[in-house]
């Protein structure tokens, strides 16, 4: 049975394979249910993985607003046609 409808079986959303390649990788992966087949060293590497205290201060990048989209467009227009 395949792990997801554009996946074969094995594939990265299976928690053992999400697993061996956050291991391998030394990345980290949001499949919940892999974090206790981690290698160790990978699980408790705060670089990794950073505590409730580092999580409670990140912020989420906010989305770009529609008038700053058409500027980068207009400006990567000019770039491209040399006007």
């Amino acid at each position: 049975m395949s792990c997801c409808w554009s996946h074969p079986p094995g594939c990265f959303g299976a928690p053992r394979r999400a697993a061996e390649l956050s291991s391998k990788l030394q990345y980290p992966n949001a499949n919940a249910a892999s974090w206790p087949l981690l290698d160790p060293a990978v699980r408790d590497d705060p670089t990794v993985y950073p505590g409730a205290a580092v999580q409670a201060k990140l912020v989420l990048d906010r989305e770009d607003s529609p008038e700053f989209l058409r500027l980068v467009s207009r400006a990567w227009t000019r770039f491209r046609t040399g006007t």
